[in-house]
């Protein structure tokens, strides 16, 4: 395991968040939430509306998220997200 993976939460206007975590959370449209860590099995689901939450170096990001997708990979995140605000960076 690498320790970490790559975000990117973006929306039709543009990349609004890109950085190494060390763990993420995010509302799926039909399983809760899930959590992600690096060397995750690659998965493509659509996003519920909800909270994204990232780890970096114990501090907390938070964005609020309406509906999209998430493309996860091993060692990378990339979220597509209707509508994004930061909640706490």
């Amino acid at each position: 395991m690498s320790g970490y993976l790559r975000l990117e939460v973006m929306t039709m206007e543009g990349k609004v968040f890109s950085s190494s975590v060390q763990e993420l959370q995010f509302p799926s449209a039909h399983q809760g939430y899930y959590g992600i860590l690096p060397d995750h099995t690659p998965v493509l689901t659509p996003l519920g509306d909800g909270h994204i939450t990232c780890l970096l170096n114990g501090k907390k990001t938070t964005f609020a998220i309406s509906g999209g997708f998430a493309e996860i990979g091993p060692n990378n995140t990339t979220i597509l997200a209707r509508e994004c605000k930061t909640i706490d960076v």
